[in-house]
């Protein structure tokens, strides 16, 4: 009974093994209800392009990541487009700029960033259409059939190779034609019949734009429209028209989602719908002949009328402040060292407004010190610095450009009387000699005294 248990318990373990490849994926996707892609398709494949759709079951937003290989992680792929945070459950992606021949890996991508929820598609591949060079000239060994492969004139449109068609119509190469302005493409895969409305082979293609266009049907606008021609010329299968939008240029309240293709029949505008892709700007619809084609918007927002712009009455205008500084006064000039100097200089505001100017005083270069003083419309003042230097030289003042000069001299020292020796001694005995005489005397008395 062990045993059995064992080996259900084993078989558990690598079928959970087996599943976490799986569910590596897929960790990311959480909720009640996990977010889910479905209904991948590639379409409009030609030597450069391709477009990828797919469907969610929720609203959610739109990204795409490929590479020439496959990875398990879809963070590793080499190429990603930016993600279009429009949260809808129909996606869309153009590829351009794709190399021919050229088979491509790549996963979808969607998520809810509010619900934290993400959702990406398991590795899948689409190959570009191959480059069919044009015919050669057959080299030796003539004899055979003349070739009646011809290329076809284009008018305001380029190519990056010629557009050869065969005797019955059918296109030797794929080719990629592209407006003058850039504003749309049609690819044109090998084997397309290009045919007159009469059933002859295309010789020349031309495009026009449209200077006088039909009206709009009722609350849509046309964004742009083009003539192509020759008119009624005939594709098949359908070629795919890619155009090219500014969404600074649409119409006031377009929603880019409901942009849309269609063509005139002359009396009215015919949609024939298209995929918008709104990370790349560009809408792209199958068309089967030429003939005047629009890219239309609808529900666009009515313009609201102007109000009456309020003009206010003029108010004078006064003039800014305008100083000007003249007057410098340096007293004293000369000083000695210590003592200070007095600078001076007047400064008048002559124009129509109050105005703060700022004084500097520099000497010899270095600034000293600044001032800031506020003056009225048309007022005058004098502004005033104090300053002292200890070092004697000649001081270089600049006040705000004017300048002058003041010079510092040493203090002088006390003035030594030489000592007159002989004047020393000889007074010095004259005092001696009366000191001796007003001695003697008092000794004199003295003896006299004690005689009698």
């Amino acid at each position: 009974m062990k045993q059995k248990i064992a080996v259900i318990l084993l078989l558990a373990a690598v079928a959970v093994l087996q599943a976490a490849p799986a569910m590596a994926e897929n960790t990311n996707v959480t909720g009640i209800i996990p977010l889910g892609v479905s209904g991948i398709t590639v379409s409009s494949i030609t030597t450069t392009s391709a477009a990828i759709s797919w469907t969610t079951n929720s609203n959610s937003t739109s990204q795409l990541v490929y590479a020439l290989s496959s990875y398990p992680d879809s963070g590793n792929y080499t190429y990603q487009t930016a993600e279009d945070a429009s949260l809808v459950t129909s996606h869309g992606i153009a590829l351009f700029s794709l190399a021919a021949g050229t088979t491509y890996h790549y996963r979808v991508r969607s998520t809810i960033p509010a619900d934290s929820l993400v959702a990406v598609s398991d590795d899948l591949t689409f190959t570009t259409a191959a480059s069919i060079p044009p015919p050669g000239d057959g080299g030796g060994g003539g004899g055979g059939p003349i070739s009646t492969s011809t290329p076809v004139n284009l008018v305001n449109l380029r190519s990056s190779n010629a557009l050869i068609i065969g005797p019955n119509g059918a296109v030797k190469n794929s080719v990629t034609l592209v407006s003058e302005d850039g504003s749309f493409t049609f690819d044109i895969p090998a084997g397309t019949t290009l045919q007159y409305s009469t059933g002859s082979k295309l010789t020349n293609i031309s495009v026009s734009g449209v200077t006088s266009k039909p009206s709009p049907p009722p609350g849509g606008a046309i964004v742009f429209a083009y003539n192509f021609e020759p008119d009624g010329a005939t594709f098949n299968p359908p070629l795919t028209l890619t155009i090219r939008y500014d969404p600074a240029s649409l119409p006031a309240g377009t929603n880019e989602k409901e942009l849309y293709v269609a063509w005139w029949d002359g009396s009215r505008w015919q949609a024939i719908g298209g995929v918008v892709y709104a990370v790349s700007k560009t809408v792209s619809v199958q068309v089967s002949h030429f003939t005047q084609y629009a890219l239309l918007s609808k529900n666009v927002t009515p313009a609201t009328p102007a109000l009456p712009v309020l003009v206010p009455p003029p108010t004078a205008v006064l003039s800014p402040a305008k100083f000007t500084i003249a007057g410098l006064n340096i007293a004293p000039s000369s000083v000695k060292s210590g003592e200070i100097v007095t600078v001076t200089a007047t400064v008048t505001n002559s124009g129509g407004s109050q105005g703060v100017y700022a004084v500097d005083v520099r000497i010899n270069g270095v600034k000293e010190e600044t001032k800031e003083l506020t003056f009225a419309a048309g007022a005058t003042d004098k502004v005033s610095f104090t300053v002292k230097k200890s070092a004697a030289g000649t001081y270089a003042i600049d006040v705000n450009g004017l300048t002058g000069t003041f010079n510092v001299s040493e203090e002088a020292e006390p003035l030594v009387q030489p000592v007159d020796y002989a004047a020393v001694v000889r007074w010095t005995l004259v005092g001696v000699s009366i000191f001796a005489g007003i001695v003697a005397y008092f000794l004199w008395r003295r003896l006299r005294n004690q005689i009698s």
